[in-house]
């Protein structure tokens, strides 16, 4: 079905009025697409929503306008509306934990470079589970750390910096990072 979402989408968008309270419009939906939600922020190529999955809780969600069958991050909020950092949505974060928590095990300092921010939720649970981690995320949209900051309580201590991931990284040292 996403293919195909995908697909329809340049020609879907054109009939989607002008300031319509419900952009993104939802079309070939499955039932978690139509789970109650609230548009938060609206930006120049991302907006932020809050979903209300009845039986899983609510989710705030940070979705690119360019590409809305794609959740950039998510986390979980707790009742009171602040999030809850010991649940980490996606696997692919779950999984890239492993060497992550081996190298703490093995060097207490660590020099971690993100390429492609997403709002932050990775490098911030990264912070808040090893203090002594610094991120340098790197994304070439300063939106993406706006909405970090005012959405996902991005970390204060992240060096975040709005440039082009392959023009960074051919000039970074090899030492900097872990």
């Amino acid at each position: 079905m996403d293919q195909i979402k995908s697909d329809l989408n340049p020609y879907v968008s054109k009939f989607i009025p002008n300031n319509c309270a419900n952009e993104p419009c939802p079309y070939m939906t499955d039932s978690d697409e139509t789970d109650p939600r609230e548009i938060i922020f609206k930006g120049k190529n991302f907006f932020v929503d809050e979903i209300d999955k009845e039986e899983d809780g609510k989710f705030r969600r940070m979705i690119a306008f360019q590409s809305q069958c794609q959740i950039q991050s998510q986390v979980k909020l707790r009742g009171n509306g602040m999030i809850d950092w010991s649940y980490l949505d996606f696997e692919t974060h779950k999984l890239a934990l492993i060497p992550i928590s081996y190298a703490f095990s093995k060097q207490k300092d660590l020099n971690l470079l993100m390429l492609g921010s997403a709002g932050q939720v990775f490098s911030t649970f990264i912070q808040k589970s090893f203090p002594r981690i610094q991120v340098t995320c790197i994304d070439n949209d300063s939106e993406t750390f706006e909405i970090a900051k005012n959405n996902f309580e991005a970390e204060e201590k992240s060096n975040n910096q709005t440039k082009d991931a392959y023009e960074f990284i051919s000039k970074a040292s090899n030492s900097m990072y872990d």
